[in-house]
């Protein structure tokens, strides 16, 4: 069980390491912009960056779990994720280099989120409801930085927000540093004797649930639309007039909503099940869809995007709860890095160059409504896919609901029969003349 101090240290994980992604992540598109790539190239770059990505998350997430150890991947990464914004920083001016180094940067903070999900849910234990809690303060860290960085951007450009992200990468390098729970040492992995993390194995682990696999095609159908909503809509903010400080604002609407969403993740999985969850979670972000894709000024893309935050949150918990259920404490880290090899790999391959396509051939509004109808696809094929799990939830609230049943009547049984007992001693001591009073208590004839 994670005690208060290592509760603690995970809350100012999550919170710095989303402190640092909002310097970064929401400036790659309007940077590309102005330094004069148009929409179907910045596509491209989106889709070389997924391309790295899909080798960068299994790697990141097997190097956590068998050769380094989880602390000493995120500390790795996040050194090599600041040299790459000090590319960033010297190549501004060179639109090509610039994307390289982006695609750099985007590769070394590929495992961030889910090797720290992996190391949650292994110091939570049996308190894995309770991730939500932890996992909010990404939301918050992000909020902080998003506006932040688009005060600053707006004010004296990239170069300072893009400097921001190297002294937070280098932040969270000893944050990670500095943790030293009892489990989560820094230290490599112990395997027990004779154990071997193959790919066999890995692959064996894979197909041991049922509900894991397919709900990776889910994870891919609703991940192409999201990903190709979030890499354009800052460009859909400035096609309408909007400029770095409405972009802020929309990158951090969302997190103001996650924030309490994601605290309230345990409850309502109790309540409503992960299914249910995920369902509604893409229902939500496809709402948000359609209203961008018909606002007529910026601002409103901005405020609706509050909506996306909720859907998120209730996407993201189930994904991580799932893949952490399905999965042996020992390939957690790699089975986040799987979902977020689809999330944020494989789909963005298919969603970067199609969406960039989409949005100069037909506009910000085709684009959108496509992706609203693919997360409507997405929440049918998930309730389908996700019916065991609901299934097994059911039995298991029928089963519990016999145990407290039967529970509760040997209850009764054993009040009845201490209730009844001193009756029938009663009953039978009268028929047999009372014994003396003395006899009742004793020691009570003694001097």
């Amino acid at each position: 069980m994670a005690t208060s101090v290592s509760l603690r240290r995970l809350r100012l994980l999550f919170a710095t390491y989303g402190f640092s992604l909002g310097f970064v992540l929401p400036w790659n598109v309007p940077q590309l912009t102005t330094s004069g790539l148009d929409p179907g190239e910045i596509g491209a770059v989106l889709g070389i960056a997924a391309l790295a990505s899909l080798i960068a998350y299994p790697v990141w997430g097997l190097i956590a779990d068998t050769l380094l150890g989880r602390d000493r991947t995120l500390v790795l990464t996040s050194v090599l994720a600041a040299v790459a914004g000090v590319g960033i920083l010297l190549s501004a001016d060179q639109p090509w280099l610039l994307a390289t180094f982006m695609v750099i940067a985007l590769v070394c903070i590929a495992p961030w989120a889910p090797v720290t999900d992996a190391l949650a849910l292994s110091e939570l234990g049996n308190q894995a409801r309770a991730y939500g809690r932890m996992r909010s303060g990404t939301s918050a860290g992000w909020v902080a930085a998003v506006i932040a960085s688009g005060l600053i951007y707006a004010t004296w450009g990239p170069q300072p927000v893009r400097a921001l992200f190297v002294v937070t990468a280098l932040g969270l390098a000893v944050v990670v540093g500095g943790r030293r729970s009892a489990r989560s040492p820094m230290r490599r992995p112990e395997r027990a004797a004779g154990e071997r993390l193959t790919p066999a194995a890995f692959r064996s682990a894979l197909r041991a649930s049922p509900i894991f696999l397919p709900f990776l095609a889910v994870l891919f159908v609703s991940s192409v639309a999201t990903n190709a909503a979030y890499a354009f809509i800052s460009l859909r903010i400035l096609d309408e007039g909007g400029g770095p400080l409405v972009i802020a604002l929309a990158s951090a609407m969302p997190a103001l909503v996650e924030i309490p969403v994601f605290r309230w993740i345990g409850p309502l999985a109790e309540r409503f099940g992960l299914r249910a969850l995920f369902a509604v979670g893409c229902l939500i972000s496809a709402v948000q869809m359609v209203v961008v894709a018909i606002a007529p000024v910026p601002m409103i893309i901005a405020l609706v995007r509050l909506l996306d935050g909720a859907g998120f949150a209730l996407r993201y918990s189930s994904i991580v709860l799932i893949a952490g259920a399905a999965l042996p404490d020992r390939l957690r880290a790699t089975g986040q890095s799987v979902a977020s090899l689809i999330t944020g790999g494989i789909a963005p391959i298919v969603s970067g160059p199609a969406a960039g396509w989409i949005y100069g051939a037909f506009g910000g509004t085709a684009l959108f409504a496509l992706c609203a109808g693919l997360l409507l696809v997405a929440s049918g094929m998930a309730w389908l896919v996700l019916a065991p799990l609901a299934a097994a939830r059911r039995a298991f609230a029928v089963a519990a609901s016999a145990v407290a049943a039967s529970t509760a009547s040997a209850a009764s049984a054993v009040a009845a029969s201490t209730v009844a007992a001193p009756a029938v001693g009663l009953a039978e001591g009268s028929a047999a003349s009372s014994p003396p009073a003395a006899a009742a208590a004793p020691g009570a004839t003694e001097p």
